[in-house]
C-alpha cells in the first residue's frame, strides 16, 4: 500500500502511513421519560437512546456530523447527555457515565469523568453500552 501512495504523493511530502488506534469506550445512562410513561414506551425510549449512542459513537458513521468519528476528536461527556436529550420522549438524562474497556478483558475498565482526549491517530468505537429509563 505504501508503495502505491508514492508512486502518486507530491515531490517533497512524506505519507506516514499506519493502522488507527481504536478506543474502546462503554456507556451506561439513566434517562427520565415523561410522568406517567408506559413500560412499552420506556422500552420504545431505551431503544432510541441506544441506536443513539451506537450511532454517534461508531467509526465509519458516528461523530457530530454522521461522517465518521474524526481522528483524534476528544469525546466529551457533556456531549453525550446532550444526544440522549434530544433522543424524542428524554424527559431528563439523569447519569452519564462513560468507561474505557478492552473487549474480551472484562477487568480492563476505566471511568471517564470530564472528557476523552484522543491521541491523533485515534477513533472511538462502541463497546456494549447500557441505558435505564425510569418515569
Amino acid at each position: 500500500m505504501q508503495e502505491e501512495l508514492d508512486l502518486r504523493r507530491p515531490v517533497g511530502t512524506t505519507l506516514d502511513l499506519r493502522a488507527p488506534q481504536y478506543v474502546w469506550v462503554s456507556v451506561t445512562a439513566t434517562l427520565r421519560a415523561g410522568a406517567g410513561a408506559s413500560r412499552p414506551v420506556r422500552e420504545d425510549v431505551r431503544r432510541r437512546a441506544m441506536q443513539a449512542l451506537y450511532g454517534y459513537l461508531n467509526p465509519f458513521t458516528g461523530g457530530p456530523d454522521g461522517k465518521g468519528w474524526p481522528f483524534g476528536r476528544t469525546l466529551s461527556i457533556s456531549e453525550l447527555y446532550g444526544l440522549l436529550r434530544a433522543v424524542p420522549g428524554v424527559e431528563v438524562a439523569e447519569d452519564v457515565q462513560v468507561v474505557l474497556t478492552e473487549p474480551g478483558q472484562p477487568e480492563t475498565r476505566e471511568t471517564i469523568t470530564g472528557s476523552l482526549p484522543l491521541p491523533p491517530q485515534a477513533l472511538i468505537v462502541s463497546d456494549v453500552h447500557h441505558v435505564r429509563v425510569d418515569h
